[in-house]
């Protein structure tokens, strides 16, 4: 099985979602999402959310915007299938006025009743972009930082962040970030400079 999730909180763009699965012969890669609309994808939130439009498909990209509505909680875009050990690689883009954080769920797991989603997110932080790639569990009565490995209540700073980080605001050239997340058993590996 394979798992992949994806998680915003702010106006994010996701094109060209790809994942392949770890196989003694090399699989070609697979297509996570369609181009055209969020089929095999699921909304997730609390009910006062759902019947908010934050998630939607523009010009082949899935759009997460949740600036346009500031009275919200956390709403995530769920994969409707589940993996296992995997490759994951796509774009991003972020906006340089965007003031929430955004990530990729890795392993993680949905409670409706709580209206929360479990697990490690791959971090993507356009207020402070060098927070990107880094890994925050974002387990209730956890959350903490896993990579960099920072003990509970003491939090990352710039000068942890990857030294190959590479990242660019929509209006910048490039405009797109390249992400690759690898999940094999219970190690997760985030590369932004592609």
């Amino acid at each position: 099985m394979k798992r992949c999730r994806l998680n915003s909180q702010v106006a994010l763009a996701l094109s060209m979602i790809a994942c392949t699965a770890y196989a003694a012969d090399p699989q070609p890669w697979q297509s996570l999402f369609n181009g055209k609309d969020l089929t095999g994808w699921t909304v997730k939130c609390k009910p006062a959310d759902r019947a908010r439009t934050f998630w939607k498909v523009e010009d082949g990209c899935i759009v997460a915007d949740s600036m346009a509505t500031a009275e919200h909680d956390y709403i995530w875009l769920v994969s409707d299938r589940e993996y296992s050990d995997f490759i994951l690689r796509l774009k991003f883009q972020a906006f340089r006025d965007s003031p929430g954080n955004s990530g990729v769920q890795i392993r993680s797991r949905y409670d409706d009743t709580a209206g929360w989603l479990d697990g490690p997110q791959v971090d993507i932080n356009p207020p402070d972009p060098w927070r990107t790639g880094m890994i925050w569990d974002e387990t209730r009565g956890v959350q903490r930082w896993l990579w960099p490995a920072v003990p509970k209540g003491q939090w990352v700073k710039p000068e942890m962040a990857n030294p190959m980080l590479k990242f660019f605001y929509a209006d910048d050239t490039p405009a797109w970030n390249d992400l690759e997340i690898t999940a094999r058993g219970t190690k997760l590996k985030a590369v932004t400079a592609l």
